[in-house]
């Protein structure tokens, strides 16, 4: 289960988390992925904290770590636009017309038995901002953030990331990326033999590789199966 949504959701206008909503919407997750675990097995029992239970840990004990500043820094939600242009993961924040652009072409359904899906939630009552993160289905506790990659010019691939912080043990490891569908742009060499090139990521043949002169220069600006 990611639990940066929760936070992200519970940030204050100051900048601050409200720890007790960050609890009441670990809860309301771990209902969620409860759910999605016993879907066609069995009758969940209503026990909402059952997820934490699994784990070995508790709600409140998640709740108290999630407030470290370095998870509060990673998950406060970022405009839509500067979230773009920043290139940098996070949560991006989005108002009402933009959530409604976003789904425009998207059916919203239960996620089932998918591991991984995009997950937009309101984080104020009145319900013009909303946050967009990954959320899993899996038996841990993750903190996983988007990564926004510019794909043919005006296009953003919206990567998950696992920036590699820990909350059981509040360790750090490599950040690892979860591949896209298809062939992902990327780049190659360092210094004067950097390049941009395009990376494999589902496809089974060699990435085909569009290119752009801008401003004087060949850019990489799509890559296809």
């Amino acid at each position: 289960m990611n639990v940066a949504g929760a936070l992200a959701r519970s940030v204050r206008n100051d900048g601050t988390p409200d720890v007790e909503l960050v609890a009441r919407l670990l809860i309301e997750a771990a209902s969620t992925r409860a759910a999605l675990a016993t879907a066609g097995e069995q009758e969940s029992d209503g026990d909402q904290t059952s997820f934490f239970t699994a784990v070995g840990i508790s709600v409140e004990q998640v709740a108290s770590r999630l407030i470290d500043p370095r998870f509060v820094e990673l998950a406060r939600p970022l405009a839509l636009n500067n979230f773009i242009s920043s290139g940098a993961a996070g949560i991006p924040l989005l108002t009402e017309d933009e959530v409604d652009k976003f789904l425009t072409d998207v059916a919203e359904r239960d996620p089932g038995y998918r591991d991984l899906w995009l997950e937009l939630a309101p984080i104020d009552d009145s319900n013009k901002s909303w946050v967009a993160y990954p959320q899993s289905a899996w038996m841990s506790l993750e903190f996983h953030l988007i990564l926004p990659v510019a794909q043919d010019g005006e296009y953003t691939r919206f990567l998950t990331l696992d920036p590699g912080v820990e909350v059981m043990t509040k360790t750090t490891r490599a950040p690892q990326v979860m591949k896209g569908l298809g062939c992902d742009p990327g780049i190659t060499g360092s210094g004067e033999t950097l390049r941009e090139v395009c990376l494999s990521a589902t496809c089974s043949s060699p990435c085909k590789e569009s290119w752009q002169l801008r401003r004087g220069k060949a850019r990489l600006s799509g890559c296809d199966c």
